[in-house]
């Protein structure tokens, strides 16, 4: 039994492969309505089946990339740390040190006025 990381990849190949064939089929409909054996039609068809196979591709590399996101959520990596997002990171032990004699509503700023901030 494979993982889903192996299938995932197998989809992949397999979409790349679907669009190689795909590009192969257009050329020779396209060939064959210059000598006049295909319709406008068969051309078009053929056209749509490469954009398919192209817009299935895209959304199987879009499934890999959601899949790393989700696991690296669910692993609890998905911080601005990890990714190195320039921001400033929050403290919760700063902010608690720094509102805990706070009462809802009450606050008058008067603290970090004293404080010299």
């Amino acid at each position: 039994r494979l993982d889903a990381r192996t299938r995932r990849r197998q989809r992949l190949q397999a979409f790349q492969a679907q669009i190689r064939a795909n590009e192969i089929a257009l050329e020779g409909v396209e060939q064959e309505a210059r000598v006049g054996s295909r319709t406008v039609l068969d051309v078009l068809d053929a056209e749509q089946e490469l954009l398919d196979a192209k817009v299935n591709l895209v959304r199987a590399q879009r499934d890999e990339i959601v899949s790393g996101f989700q696991l690296a959520a669910a692993m609890g990596r998905l911080t601005a740390q990890n990714l190195k997002l320039p921001v400033e990171v929050y403290d919760p032990t700063l902010y608690y040190n720094r509102t805990r004699e706070r009462w809802i509503g009450t606050d008058t700023g008067d603290e970090e006025k004293q404080a010299g901030r």
